[in-house]
């Protein structure tokens, strides 16, 4: 479930080094959104703990 996770990572990782990109700054934005909703919805995939 994590793993999956990784590729929005990678790609935010990869539209910051990529010189082809005609407007880097949204891509990365975009990327970035990707990520940041992922990174939220992912601790509702997981039990609580009491205490």
């Amino acid at each position: 479930m994590i793993r999956a996770g990784s590729r929005p990572a990678e790609r935010l990782a990869q539209t910051l080094t990529d010189p082809t990109l005609p407007n880097p700054t949204a891509t990365t934005l975009t990327q970035a959104d990707t990520l940041g909703r992922l990174l939220e919805e992912l601790p509702s995939q997981f039990t609580p703990h009491p205490g």
